[in-house]
């Protein structure tokens, strides 16, 4: 049995459709209707500035309980909840996201993982400030493996001694630097099953 990391937005759950939604709303016209989370640039710079960009998650972040609203990638979701339900190692999920004015944010991600029907102890799921956090309390919780969608996150992460971090091929990340990497997260389990 070995530890593994998850990361949520862009990997399990499909943060920037909600995104793509809010700046639609704000910024008529500017977003093309073919424009997806499948599609799209991280930030959307292609279409708005950063500050338009910022803009669009402050709103966003001042929904009530916005995180427990997020539509999850369905086929992703779908083998982590197998993974998560099999006990063969132990799942964690560190995601970096900013405070809620509702509820904490780790309550509703629990919220989000109860209604989607995935079993995971509150003790192991874990909110940073920022993704640059993440590798610090990887290594601090001795884990062997993770996926996450952020490269420079990957990249941290993989410079802890005995882990391996993979990057979740995302439109946005596909013009960094070489790296492990996977399609699916049934892929990433499968790695982890062979590696571990």
């Amino acid at each position: 049995m070995v530890r593994v990391s998850f990361d949520l937005d862009g990997v399990l759950v499909d943060y920037l459709a909600a995104a793509i939604e809010q700046a639609r709303e704000l910024f008529p016209g500017r977003v093309p209707e073919m424009y997806s989370s499948e599609t799209c640039a991280y930030s959307m710079q292609d279409v708005l500035s950063f500050n338009e960009w910022r803009d669009a998650l402050d709103k966003l972040y001042k929904k009530e309980n916005f995180w427990e609203t997020l539509a999850p990638l369905q086929p992703n979701l779908n083998d982590f909840k197998v993974y998560a339900k099999s006990g063969k190692d132990e799942i964690y999920v560190i995601t970096a996201r900013p405070n809620s004015p509702d509820k904490s944010v780790v309550g509703q991600i629990m919220t989000w993982f109860t209604k989607q029907g995935v079993p995971i102890a509150r003790e192991r799921v874990y909110v940073t400030k920022h993704s640059s956090d993440k590798a610090a309390l990887i290594k601090q919780l001795g884990i062997k493996f993770s996926v996450d969608d952020l490269y420079t996150t990957v990249d941290q992460c993989n410079k802890i001694p005995g882990h391996k971090a993979f990057l979740f091929n995302q439109s946005w990340n596909m013009q960094v630097p070489d790296m492990p990497r996977v399609e699916s997260i049934a892929q990433f389990i499968g790695t982890v099953r062979i590696l571990g």
